[in-house]
């Protein structure tokens, strides 16, 4: 766990929490992949992740969308 990321991660979930932007792992065989739902319409990273990982990779997803919606919003 890379402690560093945290509070990025925290700014970026109230955003996207404010904005109605969620992320949740989907199971697929023994792996998962992130889906994330934006306005209502989900759609998914196509990536898999090993659970050993995912959390790190929820809020790298987090930070990802706050980063790149965060201007288009305003």
């Amino acid at each position: 766990m890379n402690y560093n990321i945290l509070p990025k991660f925290y700014k970026a979930f109230s955003w996207c929490t404010n904005n109605d932007i969620k992320i949740y792992p989907q199971i697929r065989g023994k792996q998962f992949q992130l889906v994330y739902v934006i306005d209502g319409v989900a759609r998914s990273t196509g990536k898999l992740h090993d659970k050993d990982d995912l959390q790190q990779r929820i809020y790298e997803f987090y930070i990802y969308l706050y980063e790149k919606l965060k201007d288009a919003t305003n």
